[in-house]
């Protein structure tokens, strides 16, 4: 719910130790090259597990409060036609495409929306590891369609996330094109305009 497929944002240029919990991160993945962009969920020196989809940090679970439900058009989204995961099932093109929305507060001044799209998904455990000296553990906020931190690259996860391989923070969206090229400006999202990513 944070960054839509077809957003164009931008980041403040920051390394790695400048990262706090919270951020959403750009950064360049060692397995493809290519950049990735996943929210920061704890530091170098932090335990972190994931039991029934609920993230502990440091011996604590993180409060998840449930915000009703997210909804989008079962559609082609963005240049690779990508069709999103349904909570409510298969459904069929221009119909409503459904997920659990829920806030999780991360600290008493960081708090942001996660969508959830089923109970028992195989990234929902993750057993407390510490993360290592100069990794970051990061996770995707549509976390049952999140390769990320809890997923090994041999896996085809992003694993651990090197301090080294962060280009910066992400801040705003400018514009956000629906259709599969940001030329095609008809398919801009009106209400994504110069969004705040939190």
């Amino acid at each position: 719910p944070t960054l839509w497929v077809g957003d164009y944002a931008v980041a403040k240029m920051a390394t790695g130790a400048q990262v706090q919990r919270g951020d959403v991160i750009v950064f360049r993945n060692a397995a493809d090259g290519g950049p990735h962009v996943k929210r920061v969920i704890a530091l170098a020196g932090d335990r972190v597990a994931l039991r029934g989809g609920q993230v502990w940090l440091n011996g604590a679970p993180l409060l998840q409060l449930s915000q009703g439900d997210f909804s989008e058009i079962m559609a082609p989204q963005g240049p690779q036609g990508l069709r999103p995961r349904c909570a409510n099932g298969i459904v069929g093109d221009g119909a409503i495409c459904r997920k659990h929305l829920l806030r999780e507060v991360l600290a008493a001044d960081k708090n942001y929306f996660i969508l959830d799209i089923e109970t028992g998904s195989m990234g929902d455990e993750f057993a407390e590891t510490t993360v290592p000296a100069g990794m970051l553990f990061t996770l995707g906020d549509n976390r049952d369609n999140s390769l990320d931190s809890r997923f090994v690259t041999g896996a085809g996860g992003l694993g651990f996330v090197p301090q080294t391989a962060v280009y910066g923070v992400m801040r705003h969206v400018l514009f956000s094109a629906a259709g599969s090229s940001p030329l095609a400006f008809w398919t801009w999202r009106a209400d994504r305009y110069f969004t705040k990513v939190k």
